[in-house]
């Protein structure tokens, strides 16, 4: 069962004969309706958890999954995204995030010191800020000054690494941020390679810019 790219779960029928190919098509209208269905229920209840766990999480790794975004993929005509964390009952500081507004694609990926709680509250710190200000309208350098700010101002010890990224659905341009992060990895015709931006160096007053060829903007510090 899926929608938008995102899996839901597993629909399984046994059925006395081999399905014909009508047969088939109204039991993949049914699975695409009870994927609504799962998707419109699972907001208020546990029952869809308790069958997709086999396994207890961790308290950070349960902190850090309610900081996921509600579908953890989604496709549409101009791109895929998909993300997963591993391993998955005793995560403690990794998080992702996207949103698709009218006209962009926006990401995240933010990894905060340590596996343990202490890890799994500064994620929530530094998600917080970011989508505060990304709902609020803010760029992408203003997105990542509010979080460097909020991460100065309340967090009390650890520092995050994370990267920001935009996708025009118009033109394919791209910027983004890259806060302590290894560079992205760029991967074109079977071919992988590293991205190199220009670099601007932050300062005291303003941690993070994003200036730099039209194609790829970049600031870099050494963490949140």
């Amino acid at each position: 069962m899926t929608n938008r790219g995102d899996a839901i779960g597993l629909l399984e029928l046994f059925l006395p004969a081999a399905p014909e190919a009508e047969v088939m098509r109204a039991i993949g209208e049914t699975a695409h309706v009870l994927a609504y269905v799962v998707i419109a229920n699972r907001s208020f209840t546990d029952v869809y958890q308790w069958g997709r766990r086999t396994i207890p999480l961790s308290l950070a790794a349960e902190i850090q999954h309610r900081l996921l975004p509600a579908s953890l993929a989604c496709e549409a005509a101009q791109f895929a995204v998909a993300g997963a964390l591993e391993p998955t009952d005793r995560v403690g500081g990794d998080t992702f995030d996207y949103v698709i507004d009218r006209d962009t694609v926006q990401l995240s990926v933010t990894d905060a010191m340590g596996h343990d709680v202490d890890a799994a509250l500064l994620a929530t710190l530094l998600v917080g800020a970011l989508r505060r200000a990304r709902r609020a309208g803010a760029d992408l350098a203003e997105q990542a000054r509010q979080a460097d700010r909020a991460m100065r101002e309340h967090g009390r010890q650890g520092y995050v690494t994370g990267r920001l990224l935009r996708i025009s659905l118009i033109d394919g341009k791209t910027e983004f941020i890259n806060a302590g992060h290894p560079w992205p990895l760029w991967m074109r015709n079977g071919q992988v390679r590293e991205i190199k931006p220009k670099i601007d160096m932050p300062s005291a007053s303003m941690p993070f810019t994003a200036t730099g060829s039209s194609r790829w903007t970049c600031g870099q510090a050494t963490g949140w």
